[in-house]
């Protein structure tokens, strides 16, 4: 059953996860193409200053601070304060590496870009680890909070700021209202941080790096094979291609998170079942139950989705409304149902114990688009080739999946 707690967080995190889908439109019909894919870059590519610089600090919180007793005020304070300070000092060193490779080795007009890159850098990765400092105890609400008030503060900047400033406007925004939600912490546990003395050096790298490095480069690998396919697009289309293709994966965003939200309730229920029937048969029998159901689903929708879909394109968007475009929010729509589906198949080999097989087929997604990048790279094939490509990956997956849950529905 869900509690008054669990109602507000997900009333909180809804709130603000439509409220980001939001600020992606409303971008997307205030910035040209050019600029709304260079946002998108931008957006991309800063995390990866924050997983290298970090050392895994905000992982080491997280696990850390997840095993240690909420009345041991003075061991979380200690555990926090070393994620935070070293964690910045060392996003600080790379980002200093990063500024001074981009001054001397590239083209002056990649300065600006360097510097929002650093910027947001060094103000998320505090924002992380207040947020996975509240998870780590279980106090949900504060960070589905700080997320609803993150994604309120920047569509309020974003108001003020993109007419003006459109691109750096945007960015100015993000660091703006990350900045905020951190000022108000440090301000809120200012004790915690003057009387709390840190590990020394040594001892607390050493923690940091044994505790979250391994689990910080995983989420990052995992990371550059989900946002490959925009990578790919980047380079072989330009910003302009790029941009149109962020805003037709908009609805790819969308579905993939009301996916997560779904898999995520069903899932548990799953590792239940099988838990108490011990028949992998029975499993995979449901699952293909929710397989066909989506599928009917996603079929009978279809035609409101096409009809919908250019009429909002040539009222909100209309730098976008052209048939290229139209094509691929169609061929996106049918990428989001193999992606459901194979998010639920997922939960086929977590309840067996086979996630190593998550892991093959990770490595697997992005072998097909480092294949796709070579193709499209050397071979003048359009733009929409490259979505059609994209939906046919995600199908290979989906059936790759079917073949081995399959395969396997009769070991247990």
């Amino acid at each position: 059953m869900l509690n008054k707690s669990h109602s507000i967080y997900a009333i909180l995190s809804l709130s603000a996860a439509s409220l980001s889908f939001y600020k992606l439109g409303y971008l997307a019909n205030s910035l040209s193409s050019e600029s709304f894919g260079m946002y998108s870059l931008i957006i991309l590519s800063y995390v990866y200053i924050v997983y290298i610089g970090s050392m895994g600090g905000n992982e080491y919180m997280l696990k850390t601070g997840a095993v240690i007793d909420s009345s041991n005020k003075e061991l979380l304070f200690v555990t926090r304060n070393n994620a935070l300070i070293y964690g910045i000092f060392g996003i600080a060193v790379i980002s200093l590496i990063v500024i001074v490779f981009v001054n001397y080795f590239l083209e002056i007009h990649y300065e600006k870009i360097s510097y929002t890159i650093v910027a947001l850098a060094l103000v998320t990765y505090p924002y992380n680890v207040f947020e996975s400092y509240f998870r780590s105890q279980l106090k949900i609400i504060v960070s589905s909070a700080m997320l609803f008030a993150k994604s309120f503060f920047v569509l309020i900047g974003m108001y003020f700021l993109l007419e003006k400033y459109g691109l750096f406007g945007a960015i100015i925004s993000e660091i703006v209202s990350l900045l905020i939600i951190i000022t108000f912490f440090l301000l809120k546990d200012c004790n915690s941080f003057l009387q709390t003395r840190l590990e020394r050096p040594k001892d607390a790298l050493f923690r940091i790096f044994f505790n979250g490095f391994s689990v910080c480069m995983s989420n990052m690998f995992r990371n550059i094979a989900l946002a490959s396919d925009r990578y790919a697009v980047a380079i072989i289309f330009g910003l302009h291609y790029f941009g149109v293709y962020s805003f037709v994966m908009i609805v790819y965003q969308g579905a993939i998170l009301f996916s997560s939200i779904i898999t995520n309730v069903i899932g548990p229920r799953l590792i239940k079942y099988h838990d108490e029937r011990k028949s992998n048969k029975d499993l995979a029998f449901i699952l293909a139950k929710l397989l066909i159901l989506s599928f009917a689903f996603s079929l009978i929708s279809f035609p409101a989705y096409m009809y919908f879909t250019p009429v909002i394109i040539l009222n909100y968007f209309e730098q976008y409304n052209n048939s290229e475009v139209h094509l691929a929010l169609n061929l996106v729509y049918w990428s989001s149902f193999a992606s459901f589906c194979v998010f639920l198949l997922d939960w086929f080999f977590v309840c067996i114990s086979k996630e190593r097989v998550l892991s093959f087929l990770s490595i697997f997604s992005l072998a097909l688009t480092f294949v796709s990048f070579v193709f499209f790279k050397y071979f003048d094939f359009d733009f929409i080739f490259f979505v059609v490509f994209f939906l046919l990956s995600k199908l290979i997956v989906l059936f790759i999946m079917i073949h081995m849950t399959y395969s396997l529905r009769e070991a247990g």
